[in-house]
């Protein structure tokens, strides 16, 4: 199967948003750093601690992307991962 590795930047991006005092962090990702390899990860994270994990995003391309892609990591942590784009067959 295809391994999963983490790049130096993804890992400090996932630890520098659980070193956060109070309501949160913004976080700036330079292009092909691995954004939704980051965002999987601390959705991972969270699921894991027993929180409901909803990721949200503006393209609807890349939530149908990442939910394919992104499968098997999920899986692997006993997981499910999908999108609700809209199909516009049913609107």
């Amino acid at each position: 199967g295809q391994g999963h590795h983490l790049r130096d930047t993804q890992i400090l991006a996932v630890l520098s948003f659980f070193n956060v005092a109070g309501n949160g962090r913004l976080d700036q990702i330079k292009t092909g750093e691995g954004k939704s390899t980051i965002v999987s990860v601390l959705a991972i994270i969270k699921a894991l601690q027993g929180h409901k994990v909803d990721v949200l995003t503006s393209s609807s391309v890349l939530a149908k992307r990442d939910a394919e892609e992104k499968k098997e990591l999920y899986n692997l942590f006993g997981l499910t991962v999908s999108n609700n784009e809209i199909n516009p067959d049913y609107v």
